[in-house]
Formats: C-alpha cells, structure tokens, sequence
C-alpha cells in the first residue's frame, strides 16, 4: 500500500514538473478581452465585444497600419505607463496616450502606429 502511494505521488510531481517547464496550461496573465498584459491591440467594434482583436503589438516600436479604416477599438494593455500613439506619417505622430482604457478612434487618417516607453 505504502508503494503505491509513493509511486502516485511521484507520477504526479512528474506530471506537474512536465506542465510547469512546458507551459502546457500557461495563459497570459491579466488579458482582457483577448488582449494580453503588455501589448497594445486594435479591435474593429464587433471585434472588441467577441474578444478578438485584429492586430497586437509588444515591443516598443513603429508599426505600420494596413487596411484599418473607420472607427476602431484601441486597447492599450501595456503596464508601466507605456504610450500608444497614432501617427500620420512615420516622422509626425498627432495622437499619443498612456492611458489604459480602450477608446474608439477613427483610424482612417492615420498610417503607422507607435508603441513606446515613457
């Protein structure tokens, strides 16, 4: 009896270890409404209510916007106070938030978006 529990308890460390180091059950922490903490992601408006974004970014940088039109949902997910910002070229940025509530925009102006630090 003794061995058996014995050889279900390491079974069973196994398994946890095994999960653990592969991230088997590894989900982003704190997303909110399919945006991981730490990204910025753009929603059309039925994407924002089905939790599915379009587009998402993470490092800090200067990314072009394709084919984004209309009003659209930006969700800035980013911790440490970390900037959103819609630019009409990729040398002049009009727009520009740390804030971390999603807003709608009008993205149909706008052709490069910029995730930066502080």
């Amino acid at each position: 009896m003794k061995l058996r529990r014995r050889i279900a308890m390491i079974a069973t460390m196994s398994l946890v270890s095994i999960g653990l180091t592969t991230g088997i059950a590894a989900a982003p922490a704190h997303a909110a409404n399919g945006c991981p903490l730490g990204y910025v992601c753009i929603y059309s408006p039925e994407g924002w209510d089905r939790n599915s974004p379009e587009n998402v970014y993470y490092r800090y940088d200067l990314y072009p916007l394709y084919n984004q039109y209309g009003d659209h949902v930006i969700f800035n997910n980013q911790t440490g106070g970390a900037r959103v910002s819609l630019c009409e070229r990729n040398d002049y940025c009009s727009f520009g938030t740390n804030k971390t509530t999603p807003f709608h925009y009008n993205l149909t102006p706008f052709n490069y978006i910029w995730v930066s630090s502080v």
